[in-house]
């Protein structure tokens, strides 16, 4: 028997001020991540992707660590702002052995038979 896939929820707004939560976005991504394994973290922060981005930084640590294998996101937007510098994390988190799933980008799911695809098109793009 095989040990269930350990899966991490990463989610983000852009305010602090109150006006924008998380909390729209947890029930899809914890459901999605249950489909995909046993939730082991959920990584939650408040601010913008283009000033710094401490809990981002706490998850690909625990990323590196081997904490989980899978990264639930819920769209690519809530990941970071930049797209080259979302191609270099989403590369990195491929090299260390994380797939990532987006619940509203149905087609990134890096655990998938596409995954060479979208590998290669992220390194063209990155």
């Amino acid at each position: 028997m095989t040990a269930p896939i350990r899966v991490a929820i990463y989610l983000r707004v852009s305010k602090r001020d109150g006006s924008q939560t998380t909390e729209n976005q947890r029930p899809e991504c914890e459901a999605l991540a249950s489909k995909r394994g046993e939730v082991v973290r959920s990584f939650v922060e408040q601010g913008s992707a283009a000033k710094k981005r401490p809990v981002f930084q706490e998850m690909m640590q625990a990323a590196r660590a081997g904490e989980f294998s899978c990264l639930v996101v819920w769209a690519l937007d809530r990941f970071g702002r930049s797209l080259t510098g979302n191609m270099v994390d989403l590369l990195e988190l491929d090299k260390l052995g994380v797939c990532v799933v987006s619940v509203r980008e149905t087609w990134l799911d890096t655990c998938s038979p596409m995954r060479n695809l979208l590998v290669a098109i992220f390194s063209w793009c990155a």
